[in-house]
């Protein structure tokens, strides 16, 4: 037999049996050991089943426990070591009535006996009464002769069992008791068994009833046969009824209800059921039409008065109510209970009205004496008797009082909800959550999508574009399963067709039992479009220092060519047939250098000459020149009189004004209007900016022409280098990148607006200056010839061997570093000599603004003139407000570097 199959006390013998084994091979001879421990773990095994048993075992030897499993703390609330304790008493466990009986079997058992299984109860460490089975057997432990118990909890079982019998006699109370007559009979009509009710309903005694058949009680016998066949059909009969017939004869109108008793094959072996008399039931039954009535009409204080004004039924909420019992109410006039004042002027108009066949209602507040005041909603309800007239006045009574202070309180709520509201600066919307229409809105919701209020009413956020019929129900299943959306974005539309940015905000809400979605909407429009245009400034600020490198690397390759060809046409006669040449290629160097002005305009790195500038006389003299070039574009001048000058770069106007003129003419293949209007604003006016500028006065240039316009993502990219809508054999994509690049260095801001079909509008605002627009000087252009020693510094070789030439032709000494350390080195050993540095200011190492300190600190009275690729702006123009004297940019010509030279020798 396996283990599992084994009953616990086989289990427990075992392990007896196996310790006693364990103990003789421990005495024996060592060859013994390897068995004692496969013993020993078929011990351990055991053991281990005992400890997982589901009741309690011990073993007593002499009235003390020596073991218990775990089960045994868990049932009694002792532990193993408490009840190995030499002070523990066994019987302690014991409910006193039943020590006796244990100590005799205690007896019974060291004599030898068994005992069947019995019962007692334990009291537990907390003095708690459990109810459980012994199982005990004498054993031999360890030489000696114990007890082994196994104690089984069954104090459920007793529970159940009490249960069971207290069921058994309490449903055989209500059989006997019932007031309805109960009844068990065969098929053949035998009176299997009847409660006392039966008997006293039929006056007969049981002995009477042997007698007696089922078919003999019916008044009509045709009922029997009736009641069987309805009853063997269906397995049951409910209110049957029927006539009966006492002992003595009298009929009673009574009502069977019964089932089928079937034997174990399904056959009928008979009926039971009970018998009601309906006899007083039906005389009574106009009097409790009545109370159904009151019952059935009312949910509070019911009351049935008669033409009398007399009280003839009253409910229990009436009575508790007005603190009345039902007796002090019935029988009493109205005026008896309200007094005859307030009966005549109060209650008896509408019990007339009532009376004289009218429904009527009244709502008004009540005072009572020592209590609160009540507000009751009364209705007066005619009730007809049998000749069809109005006999009674059913008064229905509400107290509204609480639901009155609610309206109140609700109604001062609502108002100042309502106040928010309407006066929220976030769009609100109310839809219902069955069918999302809309059933509320306030201003700033007609506002965001310019519908009027009467407009969007009982209509859908998908009927407005919110969103479509698949994302509202998407909504709607989030919504419902959290109750609550908490900054979705959406994209709806406006009436008049824009798409909105806006996140949205939605909390379900139910308000008395229905479901309402409360909507905020926070408009992000134009916060999307401020984050649109600083992406776009960010990005052009990127671009812009991509491309300023790019253009100080050219310059100087331009500068090598442009050396080269200057020493070239220095050596040769004009009319020598490569001079023509060389030319061509001083004047591609030229374009070149056009090419990396509008790069490092782009780059705002453009400004060269700063200077009062009247921007007037430059939009004249362009424009007029502009006109004569394009005959069929008309150009109208509109300029400001008073026109503040703006602090700037004359070339670099000139050149935004050239790209913005050609691009008109551009949109404008047939001809067409150019309107160009300057005037004065402050920061204020300014419209479009990405973000806060500096506060003060701006002059203001607008750019209009009646071209083909532009649509919104051509507009988006417009500023963007290299982006060109006429193709690259056209454009270089670089001229209103240029003007951005510049507008932006000036301190200023351009912006564009532009519609398909309508032309397109660029808006110009430059800081205004406060001093006078200068005149424009007069430019040299002839050779200067000189003699003084000059450091020249660079680190491109290239750049260095080809200015050393140059420099040596126009006379002078000329000194080379490759880098500022070098430099600083050289001059600081010849500084004696050095009558001029020309530094360049972008080189690796010791850069051009370090090296120009270094060498003040060694002569503060040293000239120097700045020569690079980049503009003047930026760090040029910090260390020429350093005190550095001059500034050139490359590429140059021998008689700019000779002017400037001479510029910067002769300056005191």
């Amino acid at each position: 037999m396996k283990d599992k199959d084994k009953t616990k006390e086989q289990l427990i013998d075992e392990l007896i049996a196996l310790r006693q084994r364990v103990t003789n091979l421990e005495a024996g001879a060592p060859e013994h050991t390897q068995a004692v421990e496969v013993l020993r773990e078929s011990e351990e095994k055991f053991r281990t089943l005992a400890e997982h048993s589901p009741n309690m075992i011990f073993i007593n030897m002499k009235g003390k426990v020596v073991y218990v499993n775990d089960k045994a703390a868990e049932i009694t609330g002792y532990t193993k070591e408490e009840f190995y304790s030499p002070d523990f008493d066994f019987l302690t466990l014991i409910a006193p009535e039943y020590r006796d009986l244990l100590k005799a079997n205690f007896n019974r058992h060291m004599r030898g006996e068994e005992l069947p299984a019995y019962e007692y109860a334990l009291i537990t460490k907390e003095g708690k009464r459990v109810e459980v089975l012994l199982t005990s057997r004498l054993i031999t432990y360890g030489g000696e002769h114990t007890i082994l118990g196994t104690v089984t909890d069954i104090t459920m079982r007793k529970r159940a069992e009490s249960a069971l019998r207290e069921s058994e006699e309490r449903y055989r109370n209500l059989f006997e008791q019932s007031k309805d007559a109960i009844y068990i009979t065969t098929r053949e009509g035998k009176h299997v068994e009847v409660n006392q009710s039966f008997l006293d309903l039929f006056g007969c005694s049981r002995e009477e009833l042997v007698k007696l058949k089922a078919q003999d009680i019916y008044v009509n016998p045709t009922d029997r046969a009736r009641f069987q066949q309805e009853i063997e059909k269906n397995g049951s009969v409910k209110d049957f009824e029927v006539k009966l017939r006492k002992k003595d004869g009298t009929e009673m109108d009574c009502v069977l209800t019964a089932t089928v008793r079937q034997a174990d094959d399904g056959s009928i072996l008979g009926y039971q059921g009970i018998i009601r008399n309906i006899s007083e039931r039906k005389t009574l039954l106009e009097m409790l039409r009545k109370y159904e009535f009151i019952v059935n009409t009312s949910k509070q204080f019911m009351t049935l008065i008669n033409r009398d004004y007399t009280y003839e039924a009253v409910n229990e909420a009436y009575c508790l109510a007005h603190n009345k019992s039902r007796e002090q109410v019935l029988g009493k006039t109205v005026a008896q209970i309200w007094g005859k004042e307030r009966f005549k002027r109060v209650i008896k108009p509408y019990l007339d009205k009532c009376f004289a066949g009218h429904e009527t209602h009244d709502q008004k507040w009540f005072e009572f004496a020592g209590k609160k005041q009540k507000y009751y909603d009364v209705s007066y309800y005619p009730y007809y008797g049998n000749k069809s007239e109005v006999t009674h006045a059913v008064v229905i009574t509400h107290d509204m009082t609480e639901r009155k202070h609610a309206e109140e309180a609700l109604q001062e709520s609502e108002t100042k909800f309502r106040n928010l509201f309407d006066l929220s600066p976030q769009a609100i919307a109310v839809t219902d959550g069955k069918t999302g229409r809309l059933i509320e809105v306030n201003d700033k919701f007609c506002e965001l999508t310019q519908y009027a209020r009467k407009k969007v009413l009982g209509k859908s956020l998908s009927e407005l574009r919110f969103f479509s019929e698949g994302e509202r129900d998407a909504f709607l299943r989030e919504l419902q399963a959290s109750e609550e959306i908490d900054g979705l974005e959406i994209h709806p539309e406006a009436k008049d067709g824009s798409v909105l940015n806006v996140i949205m905000f939605a909390k379900l809400i139910r308000i008395t039992g229905e479901e309402f979605v409360l909507t905020a909407f926070l408009d992000m429009s134009d916060q999307k479009r401020l984050e649109a245009q600083l992406q776009q400034a960010q990005k052009m600020e990127a671009l812009g220092t991509l491309a300023g490198g790019i253009a100080h690397n050219f310059n100087n390759l331009l500068m090598g060519i442009q050396a080269n060809a200057s020493l070239i046409l220095l050596d040769i006669d004009p009319n020598d047939p490569n001079y023509d040449r060389l030319m061509n290629i001083e004047k591609m160097v030229q374009n070149g250098s056009k090419l990396t002005k509008q790069l490092l305009g782009y780059a705002r790195e453009g400004r060269y000459e700063i200077r009062p500038t009247s921007l007037n006389r430059l939009v004249k003299e362009t424009s007029d020149t502009f006109g004569l070039t394009k005959k069929e574009i008309k150009v109208h001048q509109k300029l400001a009189k008073d026109l503040f000058a703006i602090e700037a770069d004359q070339g670099q106007i000139v050149q935004i004004l050239w790209n913005l003129y050609v691009n008109a003419a551009d949109a404008m293949p047939a001809g067409g209007d150019l309107f160009l209007e300057t005037m004065n604003v402050t920061h204020k006016d300014i419209t479009g900016k990405p973000s806060k500028v500096k506060p003060g006065d701006y002059v203001l240039l607008t750019l209009t022409d009646t071209g083909t316009g532009m649509d919104k993502k051509t507009v988006r990219r417009i500023f963007d280098p290299f982006f060109t809508t006429k193709g690259m054999s056209r454009g270089t994509g670089l001229g209103l990148a240029s003007v951005y690049g510049i507008v932006k260095n000036h301190g200023g801001i351009i912006s564009v607006s532009s519609k398909k079909g309508e032309g397109t509008t660029f808006s110009l605002y430059l800081p205004a200056s406060k001093r006078q627009a200068m005149k424009e000087g007069r430019w040299f252009d002839k050779f200067v010839p000189g003699k003084e020693t000059v450091l020249l510094v660079d680190d491109e070789g290239m750049i260095l061997d080809v200015g050393t030439q140059i420099l040596e032709k126009m006379g002078h000494k000329v000194i080379k570093a490759k880098s500022g350390q070098e430099a600083i080195e050289i001059y600081e050993k010849h500084k004696d000599l050095i009558e001029l540095v020309i530094l360049d200011m972008i080189m690796p190492g010791v850069g051009g603004g370090e090296t120009y300190d270094r060498i003040k600190t060694i002569n503060p009275e040293v000239k120097v003139l700045l020569s690079t690729g980049y503009s003047i702006n930026g760090q040029a123009t910090e260390i020429l407000e350093r005190g550095c004297n001059g500034f050139i940019q490359k590429p140059f010509r021998m008689k700019e570097l000779s002017h400037k030279i001479r510029e910067v020798l002769d300056k005191e």
